[in-house]
């Protein structure tokens, strides 16, 4: 088993968990409060930076040009095409881009930003390791929504953000970190994973 599937199957209560909560339900089914959407939405603003600052550490940690380059575009499309994207989705919910950059963490957002970089500053791996629950289960999570829970793909006010992460690309996203992760713990011993 790769060292990124044992990392999930370690995690496998946090997973299902994630998927059974009522703020998942409520995207999937379409019923969540705006109100508790938009609070996620502007969260989900503020993490991004962090997100983004966590890569730039992860950066200069790379062993590799290669994992420079990865993860340079990964900034890029994070920062130019993600946050854009993320900005011009929350015009549709009554967000300006000055209420996004207005708002105040939650203790949450500060503390998953700071688990992040702070894992970041360890090493290239821990970096790695860091941001991929970000790629992966908002693919997961939306994909078990797509399939199991959205009945109504026309009238859910939530199903562009279903569709977003069910993309193709969001997909190779995590792949392509997982795939980085378990290059570099084939390395390591039993003691360091």
């Amino acid at each position: 088993m790769s060292f990124s599937l044992e990392l999930q199957k370690s995690a496998d209560i946090f997973w299902e968990k994630e998927k059974s909560h009522e703020f998942i339900l409520g995207i999937g089914s379409g019923n969540l409060d705006k109100s508790r959407f938009v609070y996620y939405l502007k969260q989900d603003y503020l993490f991004l930076i962090g997100y983004s600052r966590a890569i730039s550490i992860g950066i200069s940690k790379a062993p590799q040009i290669s994992d420079m380059a990865f993860l340079s575009n990964l900034l890029n499309e994070t920062l130019n095409t993600e946050m854009q994207l993320h900005v011009e989705y929350c015009f549709g919910f009554n967000i300006e881009k000055k209420d996004l950059e207005n708002t105040s963490p939650s203790a949450t957002t500060v503390s998953y930003i700071d688990h992040m970089i702070n894992s970041s500053n360890i090493g290239f791996l821990h970096s790695l390791v860091a941001i991929l629950p970000c790629a992966w289960s908002y693919g997961e999570i939306a994909t078990y929504l797509n399939e199991n829970i959205v009945t109504d793909h026309t009238n859910n006010p939530y199903i562009d953000w279903v569709n977003m992460y069910i993309s193709d690309d969001f997909k190779s996203l995590s792949i392509s970190i997982m795939q980085i992760i378990d290059k570099y713990a084939e390395k390591l011993n039993k003691n360091e994973k």
